[in-house]
């Protein structure tokens, strides 16, 4: 059978990868985030974000990565470094598809292992596909980022 439309979850996407962060014990949340403010996904992503972090005592932080691949690329490397040198245990959140590639492409340009490529792409890739497929009626855990 096939689907007449997919819908976007975005509050149930967020509420899943937010389980994910608090399940692997992280305090600090960094929402690497496309300046587009005026995007409504990018808006009720962030905000449900920032709620439940808040509520969960965790903190937030908000991190502008810019308009495009190449900004963003050129962004990540040093963004990624002062994230690892935190003495907390940080979360990095990648709003969308471009903000993921453009990460992904800086750890790729500074010698990260394509292993280690391959499991921050599986996680960008699953946390998607979880909302997508929760939205398409497949069965609850058919879907998994552990």
């Amino acid at each position: 059978q096939g689907a007449d439309n997919v819908l976007i979850d975005n509050v149930g996407g967020i509420r899943q990868a937010f389980d994910f962060f608090r399940r692997a014990g992280v305090s600090r949340l960094h929402y690497l985030s496309i300046s587009n403010d005026g995007n409504f996904n990018f808006l009720e992503r962030r905000q449900e974000m920032e709620r439940l972090s808040r509520d969960a005592g965790l903190e937030f932080i908000r991190i502008d990565m810019g308009e495009d691949v190449d900004s963003i690329r050129n962004k990540s490397a040093q963004l990624l470094q002062t994230v690892a040198d935190t003495q907390s245990m940080s979360g990095v959140f990648m709003e969308n598809y471009q903000v993921s590639i453009g990460v992904l492409q800086s750890l790729q340009q500074i010698g990260y292992p394509n292993e280690i490529l391959k499991q921050v792409f599986f996680a960008c890739f699953v946390e998607q596909c979880t909302t997508l497929s929760s939205q398409l009626g497949c069965p609850s855990g058919s879907s998994s980022y552990d």
